[in-house]
């Protein structure tokens, strides 16, 4: 009589030993809600003119152009092909 036991082995993927202890995985969460942060805070400026960035007057409820200013306002090889964008109404 043959009597084996199946065993089964899981393992974990190999992953970087930096991100598996715990305060590297509290440093990287931190920043990446910061970056977020840095994200929504640029687009409630230019979306309801704060004044960080962008005048109240320029801003984007106020009928502004959140793009013009960046497009229109560069140097450099591609400048011309950016100022052609800035303005046009399916770029903003």
């Amino acid at each position: 009589m043959n009597t084996s036991t199946a065993t089964t082995t899981t393992s974990t993927p190999p992953a970087d030993a930096a991100t598996l202890t715990a305060p590297a995985r509290t440093v990287l969460g931190v920043l990446r809600i910061l970056f977020g942060f840095t994200f929504l805070w640029a687009f409630l400026d230019k979306l309801f003119g704060l004044g960080k960035a962008t005048p109240s007057e320029s801003a984007w409820l106020n009928g502004g152009d959140p793009t013009y200013g960046s497009l229109a306002n560069n140097e450099g090889t591609f400048s011309s092909f950016f100022s052609g964008l800035a303005g046009q109404p399916w770029v903003t």
